[in-house]
């Protein structure tokens, strides 16, 4: 057994006192510790493959992995292979690893017992994660009975690319099945740790979809599980995301753009660079004058940043994104944004850029006044203690000294002055869904805004095959 404190570097230490400057027992000696520690070897080169990006833009798609789950016989297999075949006839590469496929190949020297299915869950993530990152679809067929399992599944994949889907059939109906005769063979105590008869299996308490095929037909649950991967694509909406300051409704809005395809717009990031270019010019916040007349010098655009995956936003061809969520701006862009020539300024260019549709933008007024017409309209709202503690851990994150006091006292006083004031006043649209995110954690909330939003664009596509 080697001893725990043993490493190559120890051992050159010892040795090296032994031997002195003899440079070939030395190499030899380092030969032979490479030998014993293997690990020692293992050099990766990630950062000088071909980035994913690239392969992605080759295959026109983004990988994801669609992780089904559910008890033997509950159509894992059957839905997969459909939903395969469905998505290669829209043109998207995809691969499929069923379950029992893969313990014919790869994981064929695994049985059943709890450490045995971890190794098989294991290995079968790594492979689903090296077909995401070529761009691949990879749909994942496995019973992974357990929570823990499930969750290491999406920890090796990584949670963007992970979607869970839930194949809820109940077991009743999974024996009555019984096209293996796999529950037969189980209740006559001929197979043991067969999940749903001696080994456990649990519901999964965060599917992304739950798909009940005791209820519906292949066709239906592959046409609602394909919506994740190619949302109907024509026609297009617009959607509006408002909301207080702290409620999360930018961080909805970006990944629900990501989700869809849709392009997002910061509606906040143009009203901080207009704060920004002002700082910089020391123009006050009170002279509307002096702030009318430099808005004629300033030009925002956006422009796709490749590591991120979202949009940077660019003041006069100089990129801020980062420089705009700094203190100063954040301290000042609320008085600026009530300034009736800044709003007038920006209002133009928005609306402009919902003409093409398929856009998500967030804001104050983008419901009321920007998109008044947008298909679908969210008004995101959160308890104060909810949205004291998010910002507070925001700014913990980024090493910025903060006290939940005055966070409140700072929510509170930007909440009236938004609601207040005269020009464009925060205000939930008559027609907009009112998005109470309290007690839901990121994914929820983004799969909430999801559901809503394949809603509104199925009643487009009516609307328009109508007309």
């Amino acid at each position: 057994m080697r001893d725990k404190g043993w490493n190559k570097t120890n051992y050159w230490a010892i040795i090296s006192l032994d031997v002195g400057k003899d440079s070939g027992i030395i190499a030899n000696f380092a030969a032979f510790t490479d030998i014993l520690c293997p690990m020692t070897n293992i050099h990766p080169i990630f950062e000088r493959m071909l980035p994913r990006r690239d392969k992605e833009q080759l295959l026109k798609q983004q990988g994801k992995v669609l992780w089904l789950t559910g008890l033997s016989g509950s159509g894992k297999s059957t839905i997969a292979i459909a939903l395969e075949r469905h998505l290669h006839g829209q043109g998207y590469l995809t691969q499929l690893l069923d379950g029992d496929n893969v313990r014919t190949g790869i994981n064929n020297n695994l049985g059943f017992s709890e450490a045995d299915r971890q190794e098989n869950i294991r290995r079968i993530a790594e492979v689903a994660k090296l077909f995401a990152q070529c761009g691949i679809i990879t749909i994942c067929s496995f019973v992974s009975p357990t929570e823990d399992l499930r969750r290491l599944a999406q920890g090796i994949i990584g949670e963007d690319d992970f979607i869970e889907i839930y194949v809820s059939t109940p077991l009743s109906v999974c024996e009555q099945r019984d096209v293996k005769g796999l529950y037969q063979k189980a209740r006559a105590g001929l197979l043991s740790n067969f999940t749903g008869i001696d080994a456990p299996f649990e519901p999964p308490i965060r599917a992304d979809i739950i798909v009940p095929a005791h209820e519906w037909s292949v066709a239906q649950a592959v046409a609602h599980i394909a919506q994740y991967i190619h949302p109907p694509m024509y026609p297009k909406i617009n959607i509006a995301v408002d909301g207080y300051a702290a409620c999360g409704k930018s961080t909805i809005a970006k990944e629900l753009a990501k989700r869809l395809g849709y392009i997002f717009i910061d509606s906040g990031a143009m009203y901080r660079a207009v704060t920004l270019y002002l700082l910089r010019h020391q123009i006050a916040v009170s002279d509307a004058a002096a702030i009318a007349k430099a808005l004629d010098d300033i030009n925002i655009s956006f422009a796709p940043n490749p590591e991120t995956g979202y949009s940077d936003t660019y003041l006069n061809g100089e990129n801020v994104e980062q420089r705009i969520r700094e203190s100063d701006v954040s301290n000042l862009v609320s008085p600026v944004s009530t300034v009736r020539a800044v709003r007038q300024f920006l209002a133009a260019p928005q609306q402009a850029i919902g003409h093409q549709k398929g856009v998500v933008m967030d804001g104050r007024d983008i419901g009321t006044v920007v998109f008044p017409d947008a298909e679908l309209k969210l008004f995101v709202t959160a308890r104060m203690d909810v949205r004291t503690d998010r910002r507070y851990c925001e700014l913990l994150r980024k090493n910025i000294p903060a006290d939940k006091n005055d966070i409140a006292r700072n929510l509170a006083e930007r909440d009236h002055l938004d609601s207040s004031r005269t020009e464009s006043p925060l205000r939930q649209a008559a027609d907009a869904i009112l998005f109470d995110n309290s007690d839901l954690n990121p994914r929820e909330q983004l799969n909430t805004a999801y559901t809503w939003a394949l809603e509104r664009i199925e009643r487009a596509k009516a609307g328009s095959a109508v007309g």
